[in-house]
């Protein structure tokens, strides 16, 4: 017979990993905001409220351990759980990854590397953010198409990574006085290609949870119309 706290204890996590991932979305969005607007006290704030979302992640790592130990869910119940235990995983690497970039980021000594415009990272800053609130909302929306989306997406920021990575380089060979500078926004490029790994690491966990189905290394397949049902 099922706990009578079961229901609660279900609904308790549903509502706080959607809390977490409504915070990390917010923090993507301040340190881009933070970089775009040379704001260092928004990245510092942003550092800050990391600890809110390490918080959540202890919660709701106790609520999953505890749900399979006093209930032994089942079939949606098995998957919903499951997914949230990774999910909670990967938005924390989210946030830590964020905070990377927000200390990389003070530690640039000049007010805006003066090579900021001729990258792309406005490009990527836009698609690494709409990667995260699509990943995010296909988890509150129940949504493997969203899922879907952000898979594809992760192709193209890996593009645009590349394409950052070459130009500055090309930068850095004819303006070698700007290597911290340039060293930075390196780091900074890779870190947003990470967020979007996790992002798109959520979204197969939405497509498991949705339907039933695991994707992993095999979602290119999946999203572009090649699908097979192979368990071998």
């Amino acid at each position: 017979m099922l706990d009578k706290n079961y229901e609660k204890r279900i609904n308790k996590l549903r509502k706080r990993i959607l809390e977490m991932a409504k915070l990390a979305e917010e923090q993507v969005k301040s340190i881009f905001f933070a970089i775009e607007n040379n704001n260092k006290e928004i990245s510092d704030k942003v550092i800050l409220n990391d600890e809110i979302i390490n918080d959540y992640d202890i919660k709701i790592d106790k609520t999953c351990q505890k749900i399979f130990a006093l209930n032994q869910p089942v079939a949606s119940d098995l998957r919903f759980i499951l997914s949230t235990f990774l999910i909670n995983n990967r938005v924390e690497f989210i946030g830590d990854l964020v905070v990377d970039i927000a200390k990389t980021f003070r530690n640039i000594h000049y007010t805006k590397p003066i090579f900021f415009s001729k990258l792309a990272f406005n490009d990527i800053f836009r698609l690494t953010l709409k990667m995260t609130e699509d990943a995010f909302k296909s988890i509150s929306d129940n949504n493997s198409s969203l899922a879907q989306i952000v898979l594809k997406d992760e192709l193209l920021l890996n593009e645009l990574n590349m394409k950052n990575i070459e130009l500055i380089k090309s930068i850095l060979k004819d303006n070698p006085e700007f290597v911290d500078e340039a060293f930075a926004m390196f780091q900074i490029s890779n870190f947003c290609e990470q967020i979007g790994d996790y992002a798109a690491s959520i979204a197969e966990d939405v497509f498991f949870m949705v339907e039933s189905q695991m994707i992993r290394h095999n979602y290119e397949k999946i999203i572009f119309g090649e699908n097979s049902d192979d368990d071998d």
